[in-house]
């Protein structure tokens, strides 16, 4: 590729801000003590486990201090202690080092081909205007991260190297951040460079990357000269006289770069086969300028709010400018002088400040034009062709309104509604129109860029919200809604009053309620949750207790109307509490467990009370969980008794029941001794009477001995069961 004469819009001398220091003095004395300090110090440093950051971290102050470090072969690494092998799992690492130089280079490597990363380090000089970071000559998977650069000249070199990273580093205040020369398959990414004469500067460089990098307020955002097959993507780059240039370059891209705030936004010059695709370039002077571009496309690009013009063609050929978005530019959107077979369609260009395109001859090959055709203006008026600014005569034979729909006002009518809404719409290259109600589509085709209207008939009550979508072959769109609403403003009416109802307590309420509606009733609506309304069918879906419920009852047509009543609810109680009559109960003073028990209920009970022959002995709460009421009869002495439950209800209900209790007197049972009726086989053990059959002494000292026992065992028998 020739070489050119820099002219016009590159012919400016730039001069770099200076960005000079008070220097030191203190810093001589501090080198002698690192130096000494770590003259016996081993260098292996920590193993990275991750190297793929993709943002500059904050500089940490935990750096350790070190002297310069010069490598010139694979071998120093290892002779200098510094951790790994060189291999790309396990690569020599440079780390968590602070390194001061008096001018010089901090860290040096040249003649490689080991895997290595510096990583972590603080770099910096005594001087702003000399010294540098880091140095690469010769050398092959190199890598450098998370870095700090300052007070330097130059952040890093790297010449005649290859495959080299240079990943999420910070540079502050240096003459240049990143120096790249002679070198292929390099990788600059996630980088922070600020107040640089040149941000990122590559020359004579061949497929390398240049990525998600930020720069902001330099002279050179980055410059790139020389070089071949270099994308740029996704940087951000602001504040600089060149934001992005490309100078005598083949085959350079920018994808997807914002630039913002710069003189030239992004400039190629002298280069060949550019590509500029989905960048943002606002706020600039000069949006995207070209000079002498022999070949590229300018495609779907965002270019805005440049004070002077958006895009600028200057004696460039065959460059096709398509799919972009130029508006609201200070000066002219889309400028061409000198310029050729350019070929300019599909794009918005509007709202620009000073004419929306120029197209002058200027040093033009005389019988070759520029071709403008299908582009929307924000000016045009309707005609067949559209005029484009300048001597040369050149015009937009195919020429479109930008996309514009109106907005209709929202619409309220009563049912049944019947009408139409109408849309005034045009388009520059119209393709589609879609007509959607409550989201289903009920019309749509092809459409003719005229006024679109739809009609609606006997629409019932409700919200339909009418949407209408537009799209262009250019890939734009727009939409609007209209919400309609048709209103039913009547409300149901009742077919019978709801009147007031008594129900006894302990029975359930069922009271149908009957109400009718054009559209039918849809719903129902009661204020208290103990009841329910289901079709009609007025219900209580709990318990209710004594007393007067007041209700409000509702009946609802779909569409939110409704009629209202309010009755009362009264629960009575005319019935009797209930109580059983348990048996009388008699039994023997002395015997224990013996209770009156009483079954008892009523839906709202309130209380009891026993009495014992008309003496209150007990009074107590009775409440809806209580069947039964138990009165103990175990301190009862000798008599009869009358018990008496009083059962009293929330209505004063009253309701009684009696018991007798007989509390007798334990009865001693003797039995006798039986003579048997035949004589005994056995000895006589008989004691001798008289004949006269009286007894004699001795017999009647052993029955008296025998009495006296047997009146001992009855009276230990009835101490006994009168202690149970």
């Amino acid at each position: 590729m020739s070489s050119r004469a820099s002219s016009g819009f590159g012919g400016e001398r730039l001069q770099r801000r200076s960005m000079c220091r008070e220097r030191i003095p203190w810093l001589f004395g501090i080198s002698i003590i690192i130096l000494l300090t770590l003259s016996s110090t081993n260098h292996s440093l920590l193993l990275e486990t991750s190297l793929e950051p993709t943002t500059v971290k904050e500089y940490s102050q935990s750096q350790v201090p070190h002297f310069p470090i010069s490598i010139s072969n694979d071998a120093d690494f290892k002779k200098l202690g510094f951790e790994g092998n060189g291999t790309k799992a396990s690569p020599y690492l440079i780390r968590n080092l602070s390194i001061f130089t008096f001018g010089k280079i901090c860290i040096s490597i040249i003649s490689t081909s080991v895997h290595f990363i510096i990583q972590d380090c603080e770099l910096f000089s005594s001087d702003d205007d000399s010294g540098t970071g880091v140095y690469l000559e010769k050398v092959s998977n190199g890598a450098v991260i998370d870095c700090y650069f300052h007070s330097l000249s130059n952040g890093i070199t790297v010449l005649k190297s290859e495959k080299c990273e240079i990943r999420t580093n910070k540079f502050v205040g240096l003459g240049k951040g990143i120096y790249l020369y002679q070198s292929l398959w390099m990788t600059v990414e996630g980088n922070e460079i600020t107040k640089s004469g040149y941000g990122i500067h590559l020359s004579k460089m061949d497929d390398s990357d240049l990525m998600m990098n930020i720069i902001t307020e330099s002279d050179y955002g980055v410059l790139i000269e020389n070089s071949v097959g270099i994308q740029t993507w996704s940087n951000e780059i602001s504040g600089s006289f060149f934001g992005l240039y490309f100078h005598d370059s083949l085959k350079g891209k920018s994808l997807g770069n914002t630039i913002s705030k710069s003189r030239y936004g992004l400039y190629f010059g002298y280069s060949q086969d550019c590509n500029v695709t989905s960048s943002t370039l606002t706020w600039n002077k000069y949006g995207l300028s070209l000079l002498e571009v022999d070949g590229g496309t300018i495609s779907s690009n965002l270019i805005r709010f440049n004070s002077d013009f958006g895009i600028h063609l200057k004696d460039s050929r065959e460059v096709e400018i398509l799919s972009n978005t130029i508006f609201d530019n200070f000066g002219i959107g889309l400028y061409l002088y000198g310029d050729s077979e350019a070929s300019i369609h599909n794009n918005e260009i509007g709202f620009n400040k000073g004419v929306n395109a120029a197209d002058f001859v200027g040093s033009a090959t005389k019988g070759l034009v520029n071709n403008w055709d299908t582009n929307a203006w924000s000016d045009y008026m309707g005609s067949i062709s559209y005029s484009i600014y300048g001597d040369r005569g050149s015009q937009d034979n195919d020429p479109r309104y930008i996309l514009f729909v109106d907005s209709p006002p929202d619409l309220t009518v009563e049912a049944p509604a019947n009408g139409f809404i109408n849309w005034s719409a045009s388009a520059f290259k119209p393709e589609n129109f879609t007509i959607t109600v409550n989201g289903v589509t009920v019309e749509g085709g092809l459409w003719d860029g005229n006024d679109i209207s739809k009609s609606f008939t006997s629409l019932d009550p409700g919200t339909y919200a009418f949407a209408l979508s537009l799209t262009t072959e250019s890939g734009l769109a727009r939409s609007d809604e209209v919400i309609l609403n048709v209103q039913d403003t009547t409300a149901p009416i009742w077919d019978l009053v709801p009147e007031d109802q008594v129900i006894e307590c302990g029975s359930s309420l069922s009271y149908q309620l009957l109400a009718s509606d054009s559209y039918g009733i849809s719903s129902w609506w009661v204020n208290n949750s103990e009841f329910n309304i289901n079709d009609g069918l007025l219900q209580n879906i709990t318990s209710l207790h004594y007393g007067v419920y007041h209700l409000e009852v509702r009946a609802y047509d779909p569409y939110d109307n409704f009629v209202t009543k309010s009755l009362n609810i009264t629960v009575s109680d005319s019935i009797l509490p209930s109580v059983d009559s348990p048996n009388d109960v008699v039994f023997f003073e002395g015997e224990l467990g013996h209770e009156i028990v009483w079954s008892v209920y009523d839906c709202n009970p309130v209380s009891y009370e026993i009495l014992k022959d008309g003496i209150s002995v007990e009074i107590g709460d009775w409440s809806s969980g209580t069947t039964s009421i138990r009165y103990s009869l175990d301190d009862l002495m000798l008599g009869t008794y009358t018990f008496t439950i009083v059962l009293i209800d929330i209505a004063g209900n009253i309701i009684s029941d009696d018991v007798r209790v007989i509390v007798e007197e334990p009865t001693i049972t003797e039995t006798p001794t039986e003579t048997p009726s035949t004589p005994s086989t056995s000895p006589s053990t008989e004691s001798p009477t008289q004949s006269d059959g009286e007894m004699t002494g001795p017999d009647m000292i052993t029955l008296g001995l025998i009495g006296i026992g047997f009146t001992m065992a009855v009276v230990i028998v009835l101490v006994i069961v009168k202690r149970k």
